[in-house]
């Protein structure tokens, strides 16, 4: 499912030489003919749906700090408005069509996409987080402890939210836990910053909170990432990906909103298995999954007024502006986006 057909095409081609058959439906008007027996006969639905770029301004004569780039819930939010129309028309044909494909997310925010469906439609999808291929390398990469590299590496365990997935248990060759020694490596990493943002960089978050995330780790060609899951899902034995999913009870202490979790894939499907995430790292992701929810619900529900609320729940907004300006910013905001003040026609 795509907007633009050429990178459907581009993916496609990757999948026929894995020797998969593909029908693309391109909502530009081209691809598939017939949307609905598309979904019927499809087994995997991928969606290349994306947000587009909508960084949000600072209203003119503002004379407070602020850097637009920063603002991820609520740019996110405005760059969705044309994919939630977008995921409507999918959404709306796939409940017609009766399918009961796998939904996989690659393109927009893919928890913002996960959510959405889930929110709206319940209707239950999986977004590819690529950047799990190179967490841990970007770990031993930016700590540089002599005596690890990849290969001492046995085992480890990662959850989170957003964009954040959390190291949290890491261990040798020998069952020895690693997590003590990369500590000690960012013991001088200096912790002189925002909360906001201490909670975004890997080696601050490694001294302050205890474990490193994955901000600073390169996400992985999608294409080879979807080919290993779609063989994943053409076997019995079980493998392992990390994807992002809803989250029922599957993290403790963050609500039904999109995580990243370690799931396991075959021929019975995509299971999400628990993480036993710590207390820290899930407070520090805590501020970011109430944003998200009041965001999709604002995407959802077509609502100022929750527009307006997520933004003020951003976690960069919220650590620099006052309630009167956040609200003056969110009139600036629709003001200067007539796409996204149309969406937002409600209440």
């Amino acid at each position: 499912i795509s907007a633009q057909q050429k990178e459907a095409m581009d993916l496609s081609a990757i999948l026929l030489l894995q020797g998969y058959e593909t029908t693309i439906w391109s909502l530009d008007g081209d691809g598939a003919t017939d949307p609905i027996a598309a979904l019927q006969e499809a087994n995997v639905i991928i969606s290349l749906l994306h947000g587009q770029s909508e960084p949000i301004s600072k209203p003119e004569g503002a004379n407070y700090p602020f850097e637009p780039s920063k603002a991820a819930v609520i740019n996110h939010t405005l760059g969705c408005v044309s994919a939630a129309k977008q995921l409507d028309t999918f959404a709306e044909a796939y409940k017609i069509s009766g399918s009961n494909a796998l939904i996989l997310h690659i393109g927009m925010p893919q928890d913002f996409a996960v959510a959405y469906l889930y929110k709206k439609y319940t209707i239950e999808s999986f977004g590819l987080f690529t950047k799990a291929e190179n967490t841990v390398k970007s770990l031993i990469s930016q700590t540089a402890i002599k005596a690890i590299d990849e290969r001492s590496i046995a085992t480890y365990r990662a959850a989170g939210v957003g964009n954040l997935l959390w190291v949290y248990e890491i261990k040798d060759q020998s069952g020895r836990d690693l997590t003590p020694l990369f500590r000690v490596a960012a013991a001088e990493e200096p912790l002189a910053v925002s909360r906001f943002e201490l909670s975004l960089s890997p080696l601050k978050s490694l001294r302050f909170f205890g474990y490193y995330h994955s901000a600073a780790a390169i996400a992985a060609p999608s294409g080879d990432y979807i080919c290993k899951l779609l063989q994943a899902i053409a076997q019995d034995e079980p493998a392992e990906l990390t994807l992002t999913a809803i989250n029922k009870e599957y993290i403790d202490g963050i609500d039904e909103v999109p995580v990243i979790l370690p799931c396991t894939v075959n021929a019975n499907g995509i299971t999400p298995q628990e993480a036993s995430l710590p207390l820290q790292c899930v407070l520090a992701s805590n501020d970011y999954a109430g944003a998200l929810l009041t965001a999709v619900n604002a995407l959802a529900k077509r609502s100022k007024t929750l527009f307006t609320r997520a933004l003020k729940l951003d976690p960069y907004i919220a650590s620099v502006l006052t309630l009167d300006e956040a609200d003056t910013l969110a009139e600036h905001a629709l003001r200067t986006n007539p796409t996204a003040s149309a969406f937002f026609g409600g209440k």
